[in-house]
């Protein structure tokens, strides 16, 4: 779909390929989910899905200045060509590599608690609505990097492509290097004994920062310090998904891959408001501060959320709190 892109020749067919695009690529997430919750104990999760997602970031930083150059030497059309020969590759690669292990082994008392709540029972308790309202906030913010971040730089200093393209690749680094850290943090937490604030701290600390990095930006009178401001709003974000996909398998069980799923699809409306929220604030009112505001407050009240929320599901992690 990718490729397809790049042969579009009306807004109704883009709209179509882009729509399947993100339907074709909505299982990688929760796929992982289900197979680290096979594979990995609950001390485990963190830095897994740490490295997982800072490849997402990588990936985004270097495109940047990649697509910078494919659109100033091949155009808009070759770009798309061009950027599907690697995921063609790459799935050719997993179908021939990608092999499934067997389930980890689990006690008695976990499989009792992994075969006592459906899928459906999950959905309707409070702790999903908690899990799925913090990552519409972090979303919204995060997509804002993926969306209008380059433009908005590009036109608010008078940068050139090539210097919007520079600094728009900074964020999405240190949201790669974001995951690791918090990665690593989650793990440590659970491993000292402190296993519930093992998901919520770094959650807490997270969208603290989010939401004074992303109101900063409104403040920048320099690309410099525009910059900055997104790398942290983009690092504090990121901070709060290891342990976002570890608190779904901590409470989803054997439904891990449907309730990070559900996880995700709210997040991926947070990210469709952002997208259309920017332009319209902005148009409306001839500046971005309305929308970084709100994008400051959506991260304030998620991490309020993260106060509220116990993964108590996981034998593993009642016993200490």
């Amino acid at each position: 779909f990718t490729g397809l892109t790049g042969t579009v020749s009306s807004l109704g067919a883009l709209l179509v390929i882009r729509f399947l695009f993100g339907m074709a690529e909505a299982g990688a997430f929760p796929g992982s989910a289900r197979a680290f919750y096979n594979w990995l104990p609950a001390g485990e999760r963190g830095l897994a899905n740490g490295i997982l997602f800072s490849g997402a970031l990588l990936g985004g930083g270097i495109a940047f200045p990649i697509c910078a150059w494919l659109l100033g030497f091949h155009g808009w059309r070759w770009a798309f060509h061009l950027l599907a020969i690697p995921g063609i590759l790459w799935a050719l690669l997993w179908m021939i590599f990608f092999r499934d292990h067997a389930p980890r082994a689990v006690s008695a008392d976990a499989a009792g608690a992994e075969a006592g709540m459906s899928f459906a029972q999950v959905f309707r308790t409070r702790k999903m609505a908690l899990a799925m309202a913090q990552y519409f906030a972090g979303n919204f913010t995060f997509f804002i990097c993926m969306t209008w971040m380059y433009p908005y730089l590009k036109e608010r200093f008078a940068l050139s492509q090539t210097e919007a393209a520079g600094y728009a690749m900074v964020p999405l680094l240190c949201g790669s290097a974001a995951n690791w850290a918090s990665g690593f943090f989650v793990d440590y937490l659970y491993r000292s004994g402190r296993r519930v604030w093992s998901r919520r701290m770094p959650g807490i600390i997270g969208f603290l920062l989010a939401a004074g990095g992303i109101f900063a930006v409104s403040l920048a009178a320099h690309p410099m310090a525009a910059m900055a401001g997104f790398a942290v709003a983009t690092f504090g974000v990121e901070v709060t998904i290891s342990p976002s996909w570890a608190y779904c398998m901590d409470i989803g069980g054997k439904s891990s891959g449907s309730i990070s799923g559900a996880m995700n699809m709210v997040g991926n409306v947070g990210a469709f408001a952002s997208a259309n929220a920017f332009p319209y604030l902005y148009g409306l009112t001839g500046s971005a501060g309305a929308y970084f505001s709100i994008a400051a407050a959506l991260n304030l009240a998620a991490m309020v959320c993260w106060f509220q929320m116990r993964p108590k599901s996981d034998p593993e992690l009642v016993a200490i709190t």
